[in-house]
């Protein structure tokens, strides 16, 4: 599809010999033509070369027109391998009579020279055709026709300049150039050598004396497939084009313009170089497949440069540029045809069908030749008339084929749209098979989806639409063009004659695409899969394609922005990926739509771009709103997006030399400073290390010695106000701050205001571009086990960053409170980088259980989203007003159980809906999250649901497995939470050991038990580390806690210690201080639990506080170790 795939062709050295090969042959085609075509000129006395130029155009193509069928069957029957090899060595034998010839000046021995040359040329077609398609797959036949296409055309140029070069300055001594060709002959035959081995077609057929049996056949193979006919009558009048033109061009030349034999030559050079040039720019722009679409696009621009040709005799340039684009638009025209010839033929008639498409073309061009003639002796028509002649006559043509051939319309209209709009990458698409009936089952993102996938596909694709859509008047035309299946809404009987008549499509081996969500997506989520299509499909043995449409959200026809239409483009042409997964058979919908999903977290690679780092993304927002608020703090600090540029890139510079290592490690709060000292490492070329200040000096030295940071990046004031002692490696940003002058500070901003991004990202930041390099090191909280460092490239927090901006729909207007620290993956990901890649502001508070700071900073500050833990928001509903959260449109819950008693005290006190979400640091963070459900017109969507954490966010995937077998679970069904994606970690930092446990074939295993719902919805269970095996049951501690906390309202933890006899024993804490522990356990008993899960009366404990990190998380290691030292002082355990 690009570049790269040409590059991948030729390095194959079997591939390079097959185009030596045919280089070498055509270039002394050309030579020899050209030489013996001005010697025809020149002998001419009249004054008119015509007659004499149409007679060597017809002994070139008479061998063509004779043994066409003969070649055909030796290609079919022979190994085409070998038949070139042959051809090859008559060559030799053709261009020594040349030499005699030339010995000879007589111009009869020279036109038997050229007819035995073309006896070589047709023998050697159909092979050199036929061969492709058994050498490469379908996926290159585009770029390799392109490449071959270029090649002869290359070799036209080359050969016409030299046999012009030659004639005029070896006019005198023409043997010479006889010797030059059998050179050329005697180095394409032993090139043809190197052409890679194939297998023989297995064709059996019977030899036939007639030199036209094989083409009758061939005829009626091409009667019986419309396309095929249409193929080859395309690629005939091109060659008629061709030919006619080559000729008429040295009579434009010579009588019109009055130039020399070496400039007219030129002027045939100039043709060749576009045409050439067409080839190779079709390959490219075709892609992966053959693209119809680009023979109306050609034949278009042929009609209008021929005319454009024929006004610009008066001007050598203008008439130059003109054949350039002529030949152009020539290219264009005929690579997607001669990729449709061998990919359509038969594997057994291929030499055939090749062989009589030669055989029609040179009908075609002794028409040429024949109209040539008659234009210019008969009726003295002008070189420049024919010229325009041809130019409306192709036109003509061109609309004709439109009528007669409206697949070929339609593949141009989907060229046109999808390649103007948008720019299109298409993943997977050797699985949609090149024949026979599949469904194709996509999800649907916007309204031109249909459109982005028929542009995919070569084949012409039925797509289900709804009636309603169907009947608009302006696109019902092409839509009955795309022979689309309407399908009624609401009637159930007229539903189901839709489906029938899908299921008929598909018995009859065409492919069918249906969008499974039966609505755009309003919420940017994969909505759930209706199941029509498993009607359509069952009982047929039709593969179904899953189909996948990336970054579609965000174009115009999408509801991004909450509207259709009604925005401007991000990008143009907007960046689209279309992927097609590995068919399944007699697949579910949930099958269907898990696959599409993963699909989509494959999708995202394929957007990355060297320049997708983090802070080069934040430079280049930055760029686009320098006086506007960026960030502010509780401690007064406010500063512009042109300052925090500016500051940033000031304190980098500071890093890159004082910084030796490749980690920075910081021990900063939730400010403004935080921020800066957190962009300015990623731009100085380090990794960030944001340290864990409430862990404790030995976790804090811990995770220093592990990374390996000679600077620890903090602040005088946050360290004494904490009451953290100093360390050797400590560096204050106040002092840092302080030592950068007042130069480099109005140097920095300058450089910031007048610079482009580009410019600012090669000038001041180090570091490698490349997305997959370490971002930060995040050590996780160790709530069940001990902390590791996770690893999280930029390419990981970029994907988690989309999916945000995919689910929540935000602009400049918006404002982000950020309360979680960054040494939490929520407050790295979400309140630091997620703004600042978006483009709104963030005000920070360090202390997430301030409530009273936090609600006064979300009203002042006006702020619209807040993520924090159900802990933080119980605080809020105690201490908030109302009209702090008066603004927020977005309060997301993580990091624990939401419960549904605080779910319902803070949509009382605030009217909004919590919105809970689940992540883990080793995906970025974010998983899934609820969002609101949206209603546009008389469509609604659910985004969100109660007692779920959501849907997965876009880019990544979920699967729920079979915690000892590992098999996938039905929909609904409990059972180990699986996830990957993008957002995935690198591992754990230099614990690869650690890395291969949580690992299961691209899986992260979460530890959580956990259901997904045939709507999606995830319903996190408990942890698996959360269960107690009592008596071989299975007993959730999730399920006990939220039992307990609902009955005696307040927080409640549940663990377990080992129990000789019954295998576990269950532990109860709860901190509402006047309730007894009998009582407590009473109504523990009365909620209807089973009596296996309640813990003994002896081990339900009051505390006064549940041990919590500093996100609000429980600290599920404090309470197992509360829970075992409990049970050593009752004795339960052995000491």
């Amino acid at each position: 599809m690009s570049a790269s795939g040409y590059k991948g062709l030729l390095k194959s050295l079997g591939f390079q010999s097959f185009l030596w090969t045919q280089f070498l042959g055509a270039f002394n085609d050309n030579v020899f033509k050209i030489v013996l075509s001005m010697i025809a000129v020149n002998l001419a006395t009249d004054g008119s070369g015509g007659g004499y130029v149409s007679m060597v155009g017809a002994v070139f193509i008479l061998p063509f027109f004779i043994f066409s069928g003969y070649a055909g069957y030796v290609s079919d029957v022979f190994n085409k391998r070998t038949v070139l090899i042959i051809t090859k060595a008559f060559e030799i034998l053709a261009v020594t009579v040349g030499f005699f010839a030339f010995w000879s000046g007589r111009i009869e021995l020279m036109l038997a020279t050229l007819f035995l040359m073309a006896v070589h040329s047709t023998f050697f077609s159909p092979a050199k055709y036929g061969i492709v398609p058994e050498m490469l797959p379908d996926s290159e036949l585009s770029r390799a026709n392109g490449l071959l296409e270029m090649s002869t055309f290359f070799a036209i140029i080359i050969g016409t300049s030299a046999g012009t070069i030659m004639y005029s300055a070896l006019k005198d001594s023409l043997p010479l150039v006889g010797i030059f060709l059998i050179a050329v002959a005697f180095l394409g035959t032993m090139m043809s050598f190197g052409i890679p081995r194939v297998p023989s077609s297995g064709a059996q057929k019977k030899f036939s004396l007639s030199p036209w049996s094989e083409i009758g056949q061939g005829l009626k193979s091409l009667l019986k497939t419309k396309l095929l006919l249409f193929t080859v009558g395309g690629i005939t009048y091109f060659w008629f084009m061709g030919s006619l033109l080559q000729m008429d061009i040295l009579l434009l030349g010579k009588e019109v313009m009055g130039l020399s034999d070496f400039w007219v030559g030129i002027l045939i050079t100039f043709l060749a170089v576009g045409i050439g040039t067409g080839s190779i720019v079709a390959g490219r722009l075709s892609g992966d497949k053959v693209e119809p679409g680009l023979v109306p696009l050609g034949s278009i621009g042929m009609g209008l440069f021929s005319i454009l040709l024929a006004c610009s005799s008066d001007s050598y340039p203008r008439t130059a540029a003109a054949m350039i684009m002529l030949g152009f638009s020539g290219g264009l025209f005929i690579v997607p045809l001669n990729s449709l010839l061998q990919q359509k033929s038969g594997a057994e008639e291929k030499g055939r069908i090749i062989a009589t498409n030669n055989f029609i073309n040179t009908g075609g061009i002794l028409l040429a030749s024949g109209v040539l003639w008659i234009m210019t002796e008969a009726f003295a028509i002008p070189a420049d008339r024919i010229i325009l002649l041809f130019g409306v006559l192709t036109l003509l043509a061109t609309v004709w084929m439109f009528m007669a051939l409206p697949d070929f319309l339609l593949r141009f209209v989907f060229w046109m749209l999808t390649h103007t709009l948008y720019k299109i990458k298409i993943v997977g698409q050797e699985n949609v098979p090149i024949k026979g009936p599949a469904m194709l089952v996509s999800n649907h993102m916007s309204f031109v989806d249909a459109f982005l996938v028929g542009a995919c596909v070569q084949r012409f694709i039925r797509f289900m639409i709804y009636e309603y859509f169907y009947e608009i008047k302006a696109i019902k035309w092409l839509l009955k063009l795309m022979k689309a299946v309407p399908i009624a809404d609401g009637n159930k009987r007229e539903i189901l004659k839709s489906l029938a008549a899908a299921r008929e499509e598909l018995k009859a081996d065409h492919l069918v695409c249906i969008f499974a969500e039966g609505a755009i997506t309003r919420t940017g989520n994969l909505l759930p899969f209706k199941k029509g299509f498993e009607r359509i499909a069952d009982g047929l043995d039709v593969p179904i394609i899953p189909v996948h449409l990336d970054r579609v959200w965000g174009s115009i026809f999408s509801f991004k922005g909450m509207r259709f239409f009604w925005k401007l483009p991000t990008h143009f042409p907007y960046p689209v990926t279309v992927s097609f997964g590995e068919p399944l058979m007699g697949a579910s919908a949930h099958e269907v739509r898990q696959a599409v999903m993963e699909l989509g977290s494959q999708a995202l690679g394929h957007r990355r771009v060297s320049e997708d780092l983090l802070h080069l993304r934040f430079i280049k927002t930055a760029r686009k709103r320098l006086f506007t608020l960026c960030m502010a703090d509780s401690t007064g600090k406010k500063l512009s997006w042109l300052k925090t540029l500016a500051a940033s890139l000031a304190l980098s510079k500071w890093m890159k030399r004082n910084c030796k290592t490749d980690t920075v490690a910081i021990m900063l709060p939730a400010t403004v400073a935080g921020a800066l000292a957190n962009i300015s490492c990623l731009m100085a070329g380090k990794t960030s290390v944001n340290l864990n200040f409430t862990a404790g000096k030995e976790a804090v030295s811990s995770a220093l010695e592990q990374c390996g940071a000679d600077a620890l990046i903090t602040s005088r004031a946050f360290i004494n106000k904490a009451g953290i002692e100093e360390d050797s490696r400590m560096v204050f940003l106040e002092d840092v701050m302080k030592g950068i002058g007042g130069g480099q500070w109005l140097f920095f901003l300058l450089a910031s205001l007048t610079l482009p991004a580009k410019a600012l990202s090669a000038l001041f930041c180090r570091g490698k571009l490349d997305p997959n390099g370490l971002a930060t090191i995040i050590f996780t909280s160790g709530s069940t086990g001990q902390p590791k460092g996770v690893m999280l490239s930029h390419h990981n927090i970029v994907s988690n960053i989309e999916g945000f901006q995919q689910i929540f729909q935000v602009s400049g207007k918006d404002t982000i409170l950020g309360t979680l620290p960054f040494f939490h993956a929520f407050g790295y990901t979400a309140t630091l980088w997620f703004p600042l890649l978006t483009g709104f502001p963030a005000v920070y508070h360090p202390n997430p259980m301030d409530a009273k700071g936090v609600g006064e900073l979300a009203r002042t500050k006006k702020a619209t989203l807040l993520i924090g833990t159900p802990t933080f928001y119980n605080a809020y509903i105690k201490k908030c007003q109302p009209e702090d959260f008066s603004h927020l449109r977005y309060a997301i819950a993580g990091a624990e159980k939401l419960k549904s008693q605080t779910a319902s005290e803070f949509r009382a006190r605030f009217h909004k809906d919590l919105l809970e979400g689940y992540g883990c640091t080793e995906m970025s963070p974010a998983v899934s999250v609820n969002v609101h459900d949206i209603e546009d017109g008389s469509v609604r969507q659910q985004g969100r649901k109660s007692g779920t954490v959501g849907h997965p966010i876009p880019g990544v995937s979920v699967k729920v497995i079979d915690p000892e077998t590992g098999e996938p679970l039905p929909p609904g069904t409990g059972g180990m939470l699986l996830v990957k994606g993008p957002s995935l970690m690198l591992g754990y930092y230099k614990d690869p050991e650690a890395t291969a446990r949580v690992m299961r074939d691209g899986w992260y295993v979460t530890g959580d038990i956990a259901s997904v719902g045939e709507d999606g919805f995830i319903t996190i269970l408990d942890r698996v580390s959360r269960f107690s095996k009592i008596g071989w049951e299975m007993v959730p501690h999730m399920r006990i806690e939220e039992a307990l906390s609902t009955v005696l309202g307040c927080d409640c933890a549940v663990t377990s210690v080992e129990d000789k006899i019954r295998g576990e024993r269950i532990y109860a804490f709860y901190t509402r201080g006047d309730l007894s522990p009998n009582d407590a356990w009473s109504m523990l008993a009365a909620t209807g639990l089973p009596r296996l899960w309640l813990p003994k009366r002896d081990n339900i404990i009051c505390v006064d506080e549940l041990p919590a990190g500093p996100t609000g998380k429980l600290d599920l290691r404090k309470i197992k170790t509360m829970a075992l030292e409990l049970a050593g002082a009752q004795g339960q355990i052995p000491v």
